[in-house]
């Protein structure tokens, strides 16, 4: 399943127009029950430049997820996303750009960055991530008094366009490019 991931803007516009999911302005919401996933989004705009979404997906069956991004609209926007699984895994449910998802995980991404997911029949994730935009990130994460400043610029610095950290291994760094 596509869908625009050139900020959390287009995000939620983009699944907003699906048919089959539905928008509420009301509680900041998209809800989908269909018989692919049983799921809803709660986004909220925490200040410009700065968005937070919380989603709860059931996967009924295997599901895949493929970002893409418009080249005429602006994508700035880096995604710090934790994930966890909320039932116990006993073989791989999903898998994040060839990364095991098995239980929880941290992964940021660069705007613009190659993503894919695979989720299998039955599996239950939440998901939190906090948009931030370039802007933002220049602005803070940045600055010398940040704690991982030389840390950040370096990732900032590299062809890696993810980090990927399964809270139960190491940090890994990687280029799509690598996995495909």
């Amino acid at each position: 399943m596509p869908y625009l991931g050139n900020s959390p803007y287009t995000l939620v516009e983009t699944l907003r127009k699906m048919p089959f999911i539905k928008h509420s302005k009301i509680n900041k919401s998209l809800t989908i029950n269909n018989l692919f996933c049983k799921g809803v989004l709660y986004y909220q705009e925490v200040e410009p430049g700065t968005v937070l979404t919380q989603t709860s997906m059931y996967y009924k069956k295997n599901v895949t997820f493929n970002i893409q991004y418009d080249q005429s609209l602006e994508s700035d926007f880096y995604a710090i996303t934790f994930v966890q699984n909320l039932r116990k895994v006993i073989k791989n449910d999903s898998s994040f750009n060839g990364f095991e998802n098995k239980n929880s995980s941290w992964s940021i991404s660069k705007p613009n960055a190659l993503q894919r997911s695979y989720h299998n029949k039955d599996s239950h994730y939440i998901y939190v991530t906090f948009y931030l935009s370039q802007k933002l990130v220049n602005e803070y994460f940045n600055k010398d008094s940040f704690a991982y400043a030389t840390t950040f610029q370096k990732f900032n610095n590299e062809a890696s366009n993810v980090i990927f950290f399964d809270c139960n291994s190491k940090i890994k760094a990687y280029k799509l490019s690598q996995i495909l």
